[in-house]
């Protein structure tokens, strides 16, 4: 079953109480579950969190909590985060009351990221819409060259930086990890190394065909066909062909790739 995980920058719990509570901790073991007992004694449901990643002990570790605070009172919230603030390894903690309109836009932070890069988060609908927009303005040849030959090049990108991490992963063990999953583009992707010059992919949920379901007469992984192509080629050596031999937007079950060396 698909797990979806939502960034909860814009929050929405009609008709109930919704706080935003900042939280800046020390990067030490139980400083987050003892600020949570907290909201937990209280008997406070935590409707979402988002946190960065600290990755050194320096850093501090940072977590909004959207909380629903039901009928607590101002000066009742007030008091519990005069507890959470006296717990040892608390920085600092600030608080945000969303109005009572249905949607607001969680404050306290200005950026998302991915690994150490600062990120952009789009949608289905709006990948869609741009897909559909490609296709119609340049053609279907047109759109797939485009988007293929804007897939190398991200594709090369990711990999090097999986090379600093796992410098070892193809040149002497084997490729186990193409980051599509991670980074929200299908729900899960199987590799099987054929011989020493051809992997098999076989990718479950890939969202650039599922966003072209019915809309495109032949096989629609361009961008990401572009993105393992680029991925392979800096973890493998040499230059990777890709090709899409099934794909979701036609009907089938996942897209299945050949990823083939041709020198």
């Amino acid at each position: 079953m698909t797990q979806r995980f939502i960034l909860p920058f814009i929050a929405s719990i009609p008709e109930k109480g919704l706080r935003s509570i900042y939280l800046e901790l020390e990067n030490t073991p139980g400083m987050l579950v003892s600020a949570l007992e907290v909201v937990s004694a209280a008997g406070l449901n935590i409707a979402g969190m988002v946190s960065n990643v600290a990755m050194t002990p320096e850093q501090t570790f940072q977590a909004i909590l959207f909380v629903d605070v039901g009928d607590y009172s101002d000066d009742q919230i007030e008091g519990l985060l005069k507890l959470i603030e006296k717990k040892r390894g608390v920085r600092r903690i600030l608080m945000y009351k969303h109005p009572s309109e249905k949607t607001s836009i969680a404050p306290f932070y200005s950026e998302l990221g991915v690994y150490e890069f600062r990120a952009v988060v789009i949608t289905e609908n709006e990948l869609a819409e741009l897909l559909t927009s490609l296709y119609e303005k340049l053609g279907e040849s047109g759109a797939q060259a485009f988007l293929y030959h804007l897939g190398v090049p991200l594709g090369r990108a990711e990999a090097k930086y999986f090379k600093k991490i796992l410098p070892n992963m193809g040149a002497k063990t084997p490729l186990e990890v193409i980051p599509l999953t991670s980074l929200g583009w299908c729900h899960a992707i199987d590799i099987e190394r054929q011989d020493s010059d051809t992997l098999k992919l076989k990718i479950h949920g890939l969202i650039e065909c599922t966003t072209l379901r019915g809309r495109v007469e032949h096989p629609s992984s361009h961008l990401i066909r572009g993105f393992l192509a680029g991925y392979i080629s800096e973890i493998m050596g040499g230059e990777w062909e890709v090709k899409e031999q099934t794909c979701t937007a036609q009907g089938a079950e996942a897209c299945i790739f050949t990823a083939k060396k041709i020198k």
